[in-house]
């Protein structure tokens, strides 16, 4: 890297000129000829040039980890457009307010949003077929006035309705902070993604790192099950992945 060979050479050339200084210090039994002068005088300037440095190389890194954060928009829509009929979860983060990802396999959760509960039970997420069969998974209904809620629930999308549902007032705020629109999707974010993104018990109370992947957020959670819940008690049956039966023909089958 050229920043690293400058800094080297810095620090080559600042210890020969130290040394130097030393030397003829001492043969000179510390007499302040101008010799040496020249070179105190020599080694300050070099001094100076390599805090110079410093400081500029400090701020090329700053400015590198500033450009690590997504743009000011959070653009999903060209992924979108490549789903057909999904997996979605649903995440409570807290004041009614749910994370939506799209899990195309076991480790892929991509992150479509956030939206209110009373948004997203408008919503329609699956066709009049599949809704008929299976309306429980294809329909998001929380009942808070119950002392004890899931906090993660998994139901099918289909993406030929998730974007053309009801807009989740992103004008609003959310814990006091503002909220802004998704391209592609009717949802909404925190900014500064991905920073944002882990802050609110999104993996429980496990350890929570996101990955961008063109542009859209990868959530991995430090745990065995995807979102850190128990999938396989009854009290999360909610989370539990839908499964096909019927129209095969017509929809993609999920394992």
């Amino acid at each position: 890297m050229e920043w690293f060979d400058k800094l080297r050479d810095q620090n080559i050339l600042l210890s020969a000129v130290l040394w130097s200084t030393f030397y003829d210090s001492k043969k000179s039994k510390m007499t302040m000829n101008y010799t040496v002068e020249t070179s105190l005088v020599s080694m300050l300037l070099k001094f100076l040039t390599y805090l110079t440095f410093l400081a500029e190389t400090k701020q090329n890194l700053l400015t590198l980890h500033s450009n690590s954060t997504l743009k000011d928009q959070y653009n999903v829509r060209p992924f979108v457009k490549t789903l057909n009929l999904e997996i979605c979860s649903f995440i409570g983060i807290g004041l009614k307010y749910y994370a939506i990802f799209v899990e195309i396999q076991d480790y892929e959760r991509y992150f479509l949003g956030i939206c209110h509960s009373n948004t997203l039970e408008m919503w329609r997420l699956c066709s009049p077929e599949l809704a008929n069969s299976n309306r429980r998974k294809c329909r998001f209904k929380v009942n808070h006035n119950r002392h004890y809620h899931p906090r993660i629930h998994r139901r099918f999308c289909d993406f030929k309705y998730m974007p053309r549902n009801e807009d989740c007032q992103c004008v609003s705020s959310m814990f006091e902070e503002d909220l802004r629109k998704v391209v592609g999707m009717p949802t909404c974010y925190v900014p500064p993604l991905p920073q944002s993104l882990c802050r609110y018990n999104i993996c429980g109370l496990n350890r929570c790192e996101s990955m961008e992947i063109n542009g859209i957020l990868n959530l991995k959670c430090d745990c065995i099950q995807p979102f850190c819940e128990e999938e396989n008690s009854r009290r999360w049956g909610t989370s539990r992945r839908p499964t096909k039966r019927i129209f095969r023909n017509k929809i993609k089958t999920f394992s």
